[in-house]
C-alpha cells in the first residue's frame, strides 16, 4: 500500500534506516550529540532563534503541554477554529479549566484579519485575555490562514496575550515565521512536513512563552510540563525516557530538508499541491474550501467513498476521507513531506482508472 494521506506520510528510507540503527542510552554522550544537532536543525526549519523542545506524543500533546504549562484555571482564552483540529483546542482548554471564548467559521472557510479584529475587539471588553489559539493549516479542510496578517492584528489588540499556533500541517510545508510574526508557541507532530514516523511533538518557545513558563502559574501537568522540557534542553537531554529511535530518525529527516534547502522544500510542496488540485478539478472533482494549504489537497465528489475503496483495493493507494459531518463527501490527499511530482502522477494514473470504473 502507498500512503497519500495528510499524515502520516511515508518516511524516506534514510529516515527509516536511522530509526533502525539501534537504541542509544538516553543519558549518554552519543545521544546528547544527536539531540544537539536535531534541536539546531529544528530551529532552522521553524525559522526561529528561540528553543524548539521535543516531547513524546503527537502534535496535540505539544498543544496540551502549552495549555497546561502556561494558562491558569479560569483564565480567558480565545480559540479561533475553522475545522476539526481547532475544535480540539477548545476542548483541551476547557478540560484544563480555561474560560474559553470560541469563534468558528464554516468548514472550508477561512479567517480574515478583519474578522479576527472584530472578534477580539468584542472579546477584550470582557476582561484580560491570556492566550489566543489558531490552527495555521487545517488538515480537515485544506484551508491555511494568512497568519502573517492575522498575527499583526492580535499583537496590536492584545500585546501581552500568548499567541499560540497549531502548525502540524504547515511547519516544514509552507512559510512559518514565529519570530517575525510574534507567535509564542508553534506545536507540530513529526509525521507530516518533518517526514518522520509518528510519536514526537516539537514546540517552539518565544521569549514571552519562556517567561510565562518561568512564572510557574498553576501548572496542571507533570509529564507535559514545558518548563521541565526547556530546562532539560539546556542540559542537553530530554525529560523522562525519550523515544531515542524516533529522535534519531528525526535528525536524519531534518538533515534531508536542510540539504534540499528550506525554501526549496516550501516551493516543491506548494507546486505539488497546486498541480494535484488542478489535476483533480480537470477530472471532474469539485473544489472544497479555499484550497490554500500546501500540505493537503481537499476535493469533493458524490462517490468519494467508492473512489477511495477502489483506489485502496485495486490500485494500492490510500487517501483519506472526510471527518465528522464531511464523511463521505470529500477526499483528502497528502502532498507534504517527501512527495514529489512523480508520486502525484502515479496517483493520478490510479485515479483515472478508478474514475473509469465508477462511471
Amino acid at each position: 500500500m502507498r500512503l497519500f494521506t495528510p499524515g502520516p506520510v511515508p518516511s524516506p528510507q534514510r529516515v527509516l534506516d536511522a530509526c533502525a540503527s539501534g537504541v542509544l542510552f538516553h543519558h549518554g554522550e552519543e545521544f546528547s550529540s544527536v539531540l544537539d544537532e536535531t534541536w539546531t536543525n529544528l530551529q532552522t526549519i521553524f525559522s526561529t532563534d528561540n528553543p524548539v523542545v521535543m516531547l513524546p506524543g503527537s502534535g496535540m500533546s505539544g498543544m496540551e503541554a502549552c495549555v497546561a504549562s502556561t494558562v491558569a484555571s479560569s483564565d480567558r482564552v480565545v480559540v479561533f477554529h475553522h475545522g476539526r483540529f481547532g475544535m480540539r483546542l477548545v476542548r483541551i482548554n476547557q478540560i484544563h479549566g480555561s474560560d474559553v471564548i470560541e469563534h468558528a467559521v464554516t468548514w472550508g472557510d477561512s479567517w480574515t484579519p478583519d474578522h479576527v479584529r472584530e472578534c477580539l475587539l468584542s472579546d477584550r471588553e470582557g476582561g484580560e485575555i491570556s492566550a489566543v489559539w489558531f490552527v495555521h493549516s487545517e488538515t480537515s479542510t485544506g484551508v491555511a490562514l494568512d497568519m502573517a496578517s492575522i498575527s499583526l492584528v492580535v499583537r496590536e489588540l492584545l500585546p501581552t496575550a500568548l499567541l499560540l499556533l497549531d502548525g502540524v500541517t504547515s511547519v516544514g510545508v509552507q512559510e512559518v515565521l514565529p519570530d517575525t510574526w510574534g507567535i509564542d508557541a508553534v506545536s507540530v507532530g513529526v509525521q507530516k512536513g518533518l517526514m518522520s514516523p509518528p510519536g514526537l511533538a516539537c514546540v517552539s518557545l518565544s521569549e514571552r512563552m519562556q517567561d510565562s513558563l518561568r512564572r510557574g502559574r498553576d501548572r496542571r501537568t507533570y509529564t507535559l510540563d514545558l518548563a521541565s522540557y526547556l530546562d532539560a534542553t539546556r542540559e542537553r537531554k530530554m525529560v523522562w525516557t525519550p523515544p531515542v529511535t524516533l529522535v534519531n530518525g528525526l535528525r536524519e529527516a531534518t538533515r534531508m530538508m536542510l540539504e534540499e534547502g528550506l525554501q526549496n522544500v516550501w516551493n516543491r510542496q506548494r507546486e505539488t499541491s497546486s498541480f494535484m488540485r488542478e489535476a483533480l478539478l480537470a477530472r471532474g472533482f469539485s473544489s472544497y474550501g479555499d484550497g490554500s494549504s500546501a500540505g493537503v489537497v481537499v476535493v469533493s465528489h458524490p462517490q468519494s467513498e467508492q473512489i477511495r475503496s477502489i483506489l485502496r483495493d485495486r490500485y494500492g493507494f490510500v487517501v483519506a476521507g472526510g471527518q465528522d459531518h464531511m464523511h463521505g463527501k470529500i477526499i483528502r490527499i497528502g502532498t507534504c513531506g517527501p512527495y514529489t511530482m512523480a508520486d502525484m502522477h502515479d496517483l493520478l494514473d490510479a485515479i483515472d482508472g478508478t474514475i473509469a470504473e465508477v462511471h
